[in-house]
């Protein structure tokens, strides 16, 4: 839900995203990621 995609969006703005893009090769959490 919207809940979701904010909680999301606040975790993957810091450079974390970048850790967790790396650590996961699931490129549904990239697809949020370019909105």
């Amino acid at each position: 839900g919207t809940r979701t995609h904010s909680a999301m969006g606040q975790f993957f703005s810091g450079s974390t995203a970048n850790k967790v893009m790396l650590n996961t090769k699931r490129p549904l959490l990239i697809i949020p990621l370019s909105k």
